[in-house]
């Protein structure tokens, strides 16, 4: 069951089982014809907490994270193996050729959401103190076993404690950071956060002080269903600016209450939501791939964040160094 995918140039990265594949489309019918094997031998003991979360990040690397109970030797694109065991957070490069861990801890990070600073914030999908928290590189994190980032690695403290957002599968964090296209000012800078257990779509506040150190506000839920069988487990602000959901739409929550045959999983009914605010207008979606290269920087500059990130892609994709005087200017 494939958990977890990523486009990328003419085809899609994905999470399969113990591999990461990359499906390409060379004639442009949206349709894959070509399936390679970049990544193989992740663990898959425990199937909620293989790895997950594929996220692009600068310098041409894919960020994701690994449960608890997962263990592997790693075969990499060039040949090479590399142990990748327990409750780890790592990055690969997009040829597959290399893998580093980058952090170590939480049992199940359901989330890697990157601001429109670059700031990255992930969430234990238990409430235990670490339903939000910044992502630092090389910390430690507590998890339910030993995993540390080093020996003597000390643990990163919870930054959350007493947010109460109740629930064990928190799953999703989508930042509303968009005035161009995006919600009202009231809903600007609010972490969203998919809640499976409880039905809802939470509403976070993140403010930081003058020693760089994150505290967070609860705020209204944005949604909350009375269906039993509303399952939020993604969230993410598509280039229109608008809020979508992806609903598993299930009356059974977890992996371990009932036998996996059990009738009563559904296996047809999943769906896509759409959120937008009334006060949103229909936006046209520029196509920053076909953009010239001097239009990027002013991509690069957009207010929303789909469009600025889709124009470092670009420029990293096409190596344009002839961009660097005019991005030193602007920084």
């Amino acid at each position: 069951m494939p958990v977890s995918v990523l486009p990328h140039n003419d085809g899609v990265f994905m999470v399969h089982g113990p591999d990461v594949e990359f499906l390409s489309d060379s004639d442009g019918d949206g349709v894959a014809d070509k399936r390679e094997k970049l990544i193989r031998g992740f663990g898959i003991q425990d199937t909620h907490t293989t790895i997950h979360q594929l996220t692009r990040t600068p310098g041409g690397w894919i960020a994701f994270s690994q449960g608890c109970n997962s263990f592997g030797t790693v075969t990499l694109a060039n040949g090479e193996k590399v142990p990748f065991n327990r409750s780890l957070i790592g990055r690969f490069s997009v040829d597959g050729k290399r893998l580093e861990t980058i952090g170590a801890g939480m049992n199940n990070i359901w989330a890697w959401a990157i601001n429109d600073e670059g700031r990255t914030f992930i969430h234990e999908a238990n409430d235990f103190g670490y339903s939000q928290a910044a992502f630092d590189r090389d910390v430690t994190y507590p998890s339910f076993v030993k995993a540390l980032r080093y020996p003597d690695s000390m643990k990163h403290p919870p930054t959350a404690q007493g947010l109460g957002l109740g629930g064990t599968g928190f799953s999703g964090i989508a930042i509303s950071q968009d005035s161009q296209r995006g919600f009202p000012e009231q809903w600007q800078n609010v972490h969203f956060v998919a809640n499976p257990i409880t039905g809802a779509i939470n509403s976070v506040r993140p403010s930081v002080d003058s020693r760089g150190v994150y505290s967070y506000e609860k705020l209204e839920d944005l949604l909350v269903s009375d269906d039993l069988m509303f399952r939020p487990v993604a969230v993410e602000f598509g280039p229109d600016g608008c809020l979508y959901v992806i609903d598993c739409y299930n009356r059974i929550i977890s992996h371990n209450e009932v036998s996996t045959d059990h009738p009563a999983r559904d296996k047809k009914s999943g769906r896509i939501w759409r959120i937008r605010h009334k006060s949103q207008k229909p936006a046209e979606v520029p196509n920053v791939e076909k953009a010239a290269d001097a239009q990027l920087v002013k991509h690069l500059l957009s207010a929303n964040t789909w469009e600025s990130r889709a124009a470092w892609h670009q420029i990293e994709k096409r190596q344009l160094k002839s961009l660097v005087p005019q991005l030193k200017r602007w920084l």
